[in-house]
């Protein structure tokens, strides 16, 4: 009996899934890292627009926080942007 099969995509099959594999472990570290910076960008963006359809009115320094909260720890937020900023971005 095999051991059980990790999935990285629930909806790739797995021929598919394993080309993608094996092109991911022929690319240099440079390329990935390339990638997962764009992915980044990519999530950060989506957020930000989600931030401004929730609030059409939201200035950019208030959308700025609010992104930044989605990904710091709030201790790690308010030592970053001090309590004054956040407070006035309805964070606190």
């Amino acid at each position: 009996m095999s051991p059980p099969r990790f999935v990285l995509f629930e909806d790739t099959s797995p021929e598919a899934e394993a080309v993608l594999i094996a092109l991911y472990r022929k690319m240099s570290p440079e390329k990935k890292m390339r990638q997962v910076g764009a992915l980044n960008r990519t999530v950060k963006q989506l957020a930000l627009s989600r931030l401004r359809e929730e609030d059409p009115e939201a200035t950019d320094e208030v959308l700025k926080l609010r992104l930044a909260a989605l990904w710091l720890e709030p201790e790690l937020l308010l030592a970053a942007y001090g309590r004054e900023r956040l407070e006035a971005a309805g964070l606190l």
